[in-house]
Formats: C-alpha cells, sequence, structure tokens
C-alpha cells in the first residue's frame, strides 16, 4: 500500500480464496502479516460461504510511505492432496481515493499430502514462580522458554508475548530475549502484547533435529508499584518458526499458554539517614539561622511526594526547653527554604 497526498486509513479489506482446484475445507485461518511481522488479527479468521474473509482492523499508511502486508494462511491437519488455491486482495474500503484494479492475486500453491513435516514445541523453561520485585528493579527475569523440534532442523523468526498482568507497557522497558545470556532480540510492547522480531538472529535462534533451546526474558521495572507482570505465549500464532528442510512454517504445540511466572511490582522506597553536615556545637542564646542538624532523603524505585515531616527537638539541662526554638525552617540540599 502506497498513501500520497496524505495519511491514508484503511478501514477494512477483504480476501478471496480462488484457484482451480480449491477447497475452503483445507484453509484452518486465514491472516494478515503487517510489516513488523505481526497479525493484523491476533486469532485470523475463517473463510465464509463466498470463499472470502474480512478484516475489521485500521491500517494506517502515512502519507508518502509504502508499506508491505502479507496475506497468509494456516492448513488444516488433513489438507487434500493436488490442489492449487490462491489468495487474492479482494476489496478495501477506505475514504481515500484506490488506485489499482482488484482483485489482487498471489501466486497459487500446491497442497501436498506425501510431504511429512517436523515438530516444534514451546514450553515453559525454568519456572520464574511467583515473585516480588522493587520497583526500579533492573535486569528481572520475567519468564523463560524452551523450543524443542523434532524430525527436521528449524529457525525461530518470531515471538508474542501476552502480559496477562495488571501492568502497563510504560512500567516494564528495556526487555530483551536472551539465549546463554547473549540478548538475541528487543521487546517492543503493542499494548499488552510484547513482539520480539527474531529475523536477525541466525545460529542461536536455529535449532537441529532432536534438540531444544532455551530462553530467558529480561526487563526494568520502572514504575507501577503494586502491579504485575504475567507473560504467556497465548496463541500458536504468536510462535513461528520455519522448518528448513521445505521453508514452510510450521503450526507449533503450545505448551506456554499458562507459565508460572507473575511478577509483581513492589513499592517504592523512601530511606532516611541522619548525616554529619552539622557539627556539634555551643548555641548562643538569641543566635538566628543555627544549623541544628542534616538528613539525607534517599528514594528508590519511584518518585514519592512527601506531604508532611515531624521533627522531635531533645534537649538537655534546665534551662534549654523545645519551646525556646522558634522560626524553624527546613531547607533542602540546595538551600531552598521549603517551609
Amino acid at each position: 500500500f502506497t498513501a500520497t497526498g496524505g495519511d491514508v486509513v484503511i478501514k477494512s479489506l477483504k480476501v478471496l480464496r480462488s484457484g482451480s482446484a480449491a477447497v475452503d475445507s483445507d484453509f484452518s485461518t486465514i491472516n494478515v502479516v503487517t510489516p513488523e511481522g505481526n497479525l493484523l488479527n491476533s486469532s485470523g479468521k475463517t473463510l465464509n460461504a463466498d470463499h472470502i474473509v474480512t478484516f475489521t482492523e485500521d491500517i494506517t499508511i502515512p502519507a508518502g510511505t509504502t508499506k508491505a502486508y502479507m496475506l497468509s494462511a494456516d492448513m488444516v491437519a488433513g489438507v487434500g492432496g493436488g490442489n492449487t488455491p490462491s489468495l487474492s486482495l479482494y476489496s478495501v474500503e477506505t475514504d481515500s481515493t484506490v488506485v489499482g484494479a482488484l482483485p489482487l492475486a498471489g501466486n497459487a500453491v500446491s497442497t501436498n499430502t506425501s510431504v511429512t513435516l517436523g515438530t516444534a514445541t514451546v514450553t515453559e523453561g525454568a519456572s520464574v514462580g511467583t515473585v516480588t520485585k522493587q520497583v526500579g528493579a533492573t535486569n528481572v527475569n520475567l519468564a523463560n522458554l524452551q523450543v524443542s523440534v523434532a524430525t527436521q532442523d528449524f529457525q525461530v523468526e518470531r515471538l508474542t508475548l501476552y502480559n496477562s498482568g495488571t501492568s502497563a507497557a510504560a512500567d516494564v522497558k528495556n526487555i530483551k530475549l536472551t539465549y546463554n545470556s547473549a540478548t538475541v532480540a528487543t521487546g517492543v510492547w503493542n499494548g499488552k502484547y510484547l513482539n520480539f522480531d527474531l529475523s536477525a538472529c541466525t545460529a542461536d535462534c536455529k535449532i537441529t533435529k532432536g534438540n531444544n533451546k532455551s530462553y530467558a526474558v529480561y526487563g526494568d521495572l520502572v514504575s507501577g508499584s503494586s502491579r504485575t507482570v504475567n507473560l504467556d505465549v497465548e496463541k500458536t500464532s504468536h510462535f513461528l518458526a520455519k522448518e528448513l528442510n521445505t521453508s514452510v512454517y510450521v503450526t507449533p504445540t503450545n505448551s506456554a499458554s499458562a507459565m508460572t511466572n507473575t511478577v509483581t511490582i513492589s513499592q517504592g522506597k523512601l530511606n532516611v539517614t541522619k548525616v554529619n553536615n552539622v557539627p556539634a556545637q555551643n548555641v548562643a542564646e538569641a543566635s538566628n539561622g543555627i544549623a541544628l542538624a542534616s538528613f539525607n532523603f534517599n528514594v528508590q524505585g519511584e518518585a514519592i511526594d512527601v506531604s508532611t515531616l515531624v521533627f522531635k527537638i531533645t534537649t538537655t539541662g534546665s534551662t534549654a526547653v523545645p519551646t525556646s526554638f522558634d522560626a524553624l525552617t527546613l531547607y533542602d540540599a540546595a538551600g531552598k527554604a521549603l517551609t
């Protein structure tokens, strides 16, 4: 899609299944892959009686840019052999003028029942468990996953995790996916979904047949006191792995949809300590502007508003009493009077 003369919003688009011979029953779901490698619809759509699926998610193409979207499909396990289906962009709904002849058909593909594909399984790795971490903590382990493959070699190309916890995207930043402590991808939030683009990951994301690899998710807890982070692989379509023998993307077995990794973000802390910036001294009667004490306020995790401070004055001897002090003033480190 190319937008000229301003931003273009696509309100809906329709995809047609065509081909001869071809049947709708070969298809489990139809979807659209965005330029970022994400799925336009989290669950995918099924063909109706007219061999059409309709996507109603808005797509915005910024002015002066071209964005490539890919039509994709998941095939059923019992696909019929010898069929040659194709997918076409059938129609586009937008307030802008559409230039181009629709439908635009993709290449036909041949279904084959004689090919046995390899299998890929994603499971929870070492359990994070239910833990509480201080707000402000960095490099916190949020989730662990293990990917196992059989029969053929695989390349893992994308991973999407869903946060079923109460934290917001702004609460957890600098997220990374690691293998053997090396970062293989950085996480990008899209609402409650956390996306890892592994297209640039080579050897660390290649898994040879009969083996497995373990990956870990880490992030910084920058805010969100009392909120939780709970990451899962919500759908099989959120894990993209390509079988290298046939260059076919295989529907994985998803055993990581309910992982035990609840991380609660605790509240910030305020530590108050006395510092010896004010030495012990004799104070003359009727003196003004005398420093009496100094304290250090150390805030950890997030900003804290202090509304009230109460100080107790302790005196010794018979003549000095707390009521002898007046015009008490609190100053910050820059010398600005606070009270």
